[in-house]
């Protein structure tokens, strides 16, 4: 499995953190089954997966 580690993402979260100070972000790892399942469910926002994007219910941008 490969890992995209908190190193790709601390210059963009830092600044979110800066223009929202207020923001909260919590990060998820999985599948992108589980990400997407949980996409569906309402309990995930916004997700970065590196898998193949089949699921017909998201709508996908890259």
């Amino acid at each position: 499995m490969i890992s995209v580690g908190r190193t790709q993402f601390s210059s963009s979260l830092n600044k979110l953190y800066n223009t929202y100070p207020d923001l909260s972000v919590m990060l998820k790892t999985g599948s992108t089954e589980y990400i997407e399942n949980h996409v569906l469910l309402g309990q995930i926002d916004v997700a970065y997966t590196i898998g193949s994007l089949n699921n017909k219910k998201i709508r996908y941008k890259k």
